[in-house]
């Protein structure tokens, strides 16, 4: 339960939109998982298991196919500058802080106004 923390998606925050959007960017899928993903399907063909080969890519191809939906999506609709600052601040605070190894709550960034500075 002490691993990283990951930053909560709050409905309606100033930064709700650039957490989420940072959030779907770290859902691909890893060079070592589609390495093993291949080596597994491999050794299924070998071993007369076609279809669970085929269920396997077909998976792979489902979730690589989603991923980019959602990074499409999010280049069309960019993030506001000033959440996607907010949130940088938001991760430079909590990584000091683990570093630091203090224990305690993740002090909160500054609201970011509708006229994009901090208040």
């Amino acid at each position: 339960k002490r691993g990283k923390r990951t930053p909560r998606i709050r409905q309606g925050s100033p930064i709700e939109e650039a957490t989420l959007a940072h959030h779907l960017s770290t859902l691909h899928p890893l060079a070592s998982q589609l390495a093993e993903a291949g080596h597994l399907t491999e050794l299924l063909a070998l071993m007369g298991l076609d279809s669970d080969a085929f269920t396997i890519q077909q998976e792979l191809a489902e979730w690589m196919a989603k991923y980019q939906e959602a990074m499409d999506e999010i280049r069309r609709n960019p993030v506001p500058v000033e959440a996607a600052q907010a949130l940088e601040r938001q991760q430079r605070q909590a990584m000091q802080i683990a570093a630091s190894g203090k224990k305690g709550f993740i002090p909160p960034i500054e609201e970011v106004g509708m006229t994009g500075e901090g208040g």
